[in-house]
């Protein structure tokens, strides 16, 4: 149904004045559109000349708290996230947006002895790296379990049996060292947990009472057929064994050597010959076996 229009209407719909107010404000609207344009051009290629000014980027990281990891490794894993750009265009480098999360995650990943990490911007071209280590506790080494030997290369390990880094090489026993233990075939040491928190930290008190003993402990041997080893380092340059089960009582363990060493007759042997000492043998509920070289 066709409306009707009014001759009003339609007179006011046809005016000239209003079709020029009409055109008016389109060629206003088109005006300010472009004006917002052009202005966001100008901002968009002010900011990237400003991305790419040294003044505005990061060229000089500075890292503190480390006793053990090297400045340089530090350095090289935040570099890695400074260099390219985004989309082509703004650097990585920039004061202000700069990858902060993945800097630290990416360092947190690659350096397992971190303990806790501050990243921040200590200027516009200064980026900072705060951090704290783990405190090694004992030493993980990568030798033949059997042999445990103490010249092979070890890493360091925190208080619940993780590997946390590579350790220099140490003369004598100025750390716990463990040889053994769950670390996957072919999976790189650092990071990995070879033994149970629990496990560890009995060992490492079972070792001290060994201590108290007085015998040097050399190695801690985690076996693979369910039967563990602690080295001694004996007189004259030799080793003994103290072999015990995987999942003993290590605090009945130790009573029962220390009732034995108590006995005159065998600490009397013992002091004479222990430099041929070849093995406690404590694999059996509440007895000590042991063994001096050339007894049957």
């Amino acid at each position: 149904m066709k409306r009707d229009v009014s001759p009003l209407k339609r007179h006011i719909e046809e005016s000239p004045k209003l079709r020029a107010l009409r055109e008016k404000r389109r060629t206003l609207r088109r005006r300010m559109w472009g004006l917002v344009l052009a202005l966001f051009l100008v901002v968009i290629s002010g900011a990237i000349y400003a991305a790419h000014r040294p003044r505005f980027q990061i060229h000089t990281v500075v890292v503190s708290g480390n006793q053990v990891l090297d400045d340089d490794d530090l350095m090289a894993k935040a570099e890695e996230y400074l260099v390219g750009n985004y989309a082509y265009i703004i650097p990585h480098r920039v004061s202000f947006l700069y990858p902060k999360d993945k800097i630290k995650a990416s360092i947190l990943a690659a350096f397992p002895r971190i303990h806790s990490i501050s990243v921040y911007r200590e200027n516009l071209t200064t980026l900072r790296i705060d951090i704290s280590e783990v405190r090694g506790t004992a030493l993980w080494c990568s030798g033949d379990p059997v042999i445990a030997d103490i010249t092979t290369p070890c890493y360091f390990t925190d208080e619940a049996a993780k590997i946390i880094s590579h350790a220099p090489n140490y003369s004598g026993n100025v750390y716990p060292r463990f040889f053994g233990g769950h670390i996957p075939s072919g999976a790189a040491p650092l990071g990995q947990t070879f033994l149970d928190e629990k496990t560890f930290q009995t060992l490492l008190a079972f070792q001290e009472r060994m201590i108290g003993f007085g015998f040097n402990v050399r190695a801690i041997v985690i076996g693979e057929s369910g039967e563990d080893a602690l080295v001694l380092d004996v007189d004259g340059g030799s080793t003994a064994r103290v072999r015990f089960l995987h999942d003993a009582v290590y605090q009945t363990l130790a009573d029962n050597l220390a009732a034995a060493l108590e006995k005159e007759e065998f600490s009397q042997a013992l002091a004479k010959n222990k430099g041929s000492l070849e093995y406690f043998d404590l694999r059996f509920p509440n007895k000590v076996y042991y063994k001096f070289a050339g007894e049957n």
